[in-house]
Order: C-alpha cells, then sequence, then structure tokens
C-alpha cells in the first residue's frame, strides 16, 4: 500500500510539474508558453497586469510578438519601463515594440520607421519624406511672361520693335529722333528747323502727320513744348493748338504746354521744342521779333526743334529768318494744290500720304535746295526741315 502511494504520489509530482517544464516540445516551449531562460512559462494574467511578467532579454534575439510585449517602454532586457507612455498593448506609444510610438521598430514614432509618427510621416514637411520641399506634389511655378506675336518683351512690358521709338529694332534701342519705322531710327541727331505751310483750319490726316513727325524730331522722353503765340489771331490759334495737341496725344508721347510771351533765351531755356503759330503783320516786325531771339542757334545745336507754321498770308518763315535760322521767302499759295514728297529720307515723310490735297490755307516758299520735304505742282516748298550741327 505505500508502495502504491509513493508511486501515486510520484506521478503526482510529475504531473504538477509538468505544468511547468512539460510544455517543452523539441526544444521550443508550446503555443501558450515563453520561455524564460529554458523554463516555460505561462504568462500572467491576473487583471492583465503587464508586470507580472518576469524580466530579462530573449536569448534568441526573436522579436517578441507576444500581446502585452508591445507596451510603452523597450518591454524585455532593454531596461524601459513597460508602464510608460500608458503601457502595454500593441501600438502603445513607448519606443522599441511594433508600432510603438518611440524610436527604433518598425511604424515607430522615431525615425526610419514607415507610418512613424515622428519625422517619417510622410505627410510631415520635413526633408527626406514623400511631400517635403522639392517634392513632385509641390506647386507649379507661374507661367513666364510672354508677348503676343509681333510683339517685344522689354522688362514685362509689351512693345512693338517696328514703331516704339524707344525701344526701335530691340529693347533699350533709343531713336534720338523720336521716330522708329520698320526697325529703323528715322531723322538725325541734330537740332531742327521746320516751316510746315499748313495753318490747320482745315486738314486731312497726311497734314496732321506732318505736324506729329516734327513735334516728336526732338529728345525722346517727356516733351516740354513751349507755343508762342505772338501775333496770332483766334482765328489761327484755336485750330492749330488743336492740331498741336491730337499729333502730340497720338504719338504717345508725354508732353506739356507751355505758353511763351516773348521769344528769348530764358523763355525757352528747358523746352524740348518751341512751336511759333502763324504770324501776321509785316515781315519787318516778324524779323525782329526773330533778332530778339539771341540764342536761337544755340537751342537748336543742342538738339532743340523749332517748329513754325503759316498758312496763307502770314509773315512767320521772317521770324525764322530774323533769327538766323532759315533762309526763306514767300512762294504763290498752295491752297488747293496736290502736294508730293520731295524726300522720302526725311524724317517728316514717314507716314505721310503721296500725294495729298493741299486744304485750306496753304503757303508755299521758295528755299535753298536741301530742305524741301514736301512739295507743290510748282516746285515750290510747302514743308522744310533745314538741320543743324552742334
Amino acid at each position: 500500500m505505500m508502495r502504491a502511494t509513493l508511486i501515486s504520489l510520484s506521478l503526482g509530482a510529475l504531473i504538477a510539474l509538468g505544468g511547468c517544464y512539460d510544455s517543452i516540445v523539441g526544444g521550443r516551449c508550446a503555443g501558450g508558453y515563453f520561455d524564460d531562460d529554458g523554463v516555460c512559462h505561462k504568462p500572467a494574467t491576473a487583471n492583465g497586469d503587464p508586470d507580472a511578467r518576469p524580466s530579462g532579454h530573449d536569448p534568441d534575439g526573436r522579436t517578441d510578438v507576444h500581446p502585452g510585449r508591445d507596451a510603452g517602454g523597450d518591454g524585455y532586457g532593454d531596461g524601459g519601463d513597460p508602464d510608460a507612455n500608458g503601457g502595454g498593448g500593441i501600438d502603445a506609444g513607448g519606443g522599441g515594440g511594433i508600432d510603438a510610438g518611440g524610436g527604433g521598430g518598425s511604424d515607430a514614432g522615431g525615425g526610419g520607421g514607415s507610418d512613424a509618427g515622428g519625422g517619417s510621416d510622410p505627410d510631415a514637411g520635413v526633408s527626406g519624406t514623400p511631400d517635403a520641399q522639392g517634392s513632385p506634389d509641390a506647386a507649379p511655378s507661374p507661367d513666364a511672361f510672354s508677348c503676343p506675336l509681333g510683339l517685344l518683351d522689354c522688362d514685362n512690358v509689351c512693345i512693338d520693335p517696328m514703331t516704339d521709338p524707344d525701344n526701335c529694332g530691340a529693347c533699350g534701342h533709343v531713336c534720338a529722333s523720336g521716330i522708329c519705322e520698320a526697325g529703323v531710327c528715322v531723322g538725325v541727331v541734330t537740332g531742327h528747323v521746320v516751316l510746315i505751310g499748313h495753318d490747320y483750319q482745315v486738314s486731312h490726316m497726311s497734314a496732321q502727320r506732318v505736324l506729329g513727325n516734327a513735334l516728336t524730331l526732338g529728345r525722346p522722353g517727356g516733351m516740354r513744348v513751349g507755343v508762342y503765340r505772338g501775333t496770332a489771331d483766334n482765328k489761327h490759334i484755336s485750330p492749330e493748338l488743336l492740331a498741336i495737341a491730337n499729333a502730340l496725344n497720338a504719338s504717345g508721347r508725354v508732353w506739356e504746354r507751355v505758353d511763351l510771351t516773348t521769344l528769348d533765351a530764358t523763355s525757352t531755356q528747358g523746352m524740348t521744342v518751341v512751336v511759333i503759330l502763324s504770324q501776321l503783320g509785316t515781315t519787318t516786325a516778324a524779323e525782329t521779333t526773330g533778332a530778339g531771339w539771341k540764342n536761337a542757334k544755340a537751342f537748336v545745336a543742342a538738339g532743340g526743334v523749332v517748329v513754325a507754321l503759316g498758312g496763307d498770308k502770314t509773315v512767320t518763315e521772317h521770324v525764322l529768318v530774323g533769327a538766323s535760322l532759315l533762309d526763306a521767302t514767300a512762294a504763290p499759295s498752295a491752297t488747293g494744290a496736290t502736294l508730293t514728297i520731295a524726300d522720302w529720307n526725311d524724317a517728316l515723310a514717314v507716314g505721310v500720304t503721296d500725294p495729298y490735297h493741299a486744304d485750306t490755307t496753304t503757303s508755299a516758299y521758295h528755299v535753298g535746295a536741301g530742305s524741301m520735304v514736301i512739295k507743290d505742282g510748282a516746285g515750290d516748298a510747302v514743308v522744310i526741315d533745314a538741320t543743324s550741327t552742334p
């Protein structure tokens, strides 16, 4: 009996011990057990307390995949607090475990893991991520500034290089004459004395174009246009002032009108152009007025432009004679005549229709060769351009 009892006790002890040791099958712990230095244990389950697990490091270096070992901290053997950052469970906020919020593991919150909560977040604005600066998702740069066909981009302004006197043929190529034709500057750099035999009481486009060409012969840029009325009457003043304004506005130049009560060095100082309206009276008085403008030649030689207007029975040309700017005398009236261009190379002829009609009223002049631009059927000059060099 005693022997039977001993055998029973021995078998019972083995069975009891089997709860701890018999879980090793083929050198590994059976399912539901973990190997702790060669001893198989069931995980502690009381109240789910992760602190009930023994400490230690997996001697095989395998990733611990048991529930509760991905809790906050480094888990077993790394010295971390398993309760850190809210404790146990997969995807916990601590470091080291799978999906852990700390560093090192895959999907970890620190550097290096995919889907990490830190520097590897695909939506984070830091270097090395798919959406970082310089990535394919970056916003494209705006389209470059461009001009329509035929226009030129000069400092983000579209200009016509065929006609723009400030960008003639190329950006920044300024025409000193103020006239650009087919991309080439027209006219000379020197000053001009222009006599136009139209009083603009009636005028067509060609006569208006001649005036516009004459007024813009001066230096490019803003213009100060001095207007001398002298002995002109209202019949001439009103249409001539209107013609001047229309011509300058059509040119696109910035300009201001300055009314001159006298012709002298003081009144004309700073003027780009001096316009003498149609003068009435005697030739002697007109020449006296011109003689009083003692620096007239210096004004023109410095690049200034003088434009004199005159219709039938006017003496404007004698103001120019008195100032020693031009030698011209009156010829028979050209009103009603057919006018043609005598000098196609002169800047005053640009854009002028050939031939054109001489409207009321139009004067003609006898003048020396070389300065005639527009002539009548008798060969007398209607428009004269005399240049002066320094």
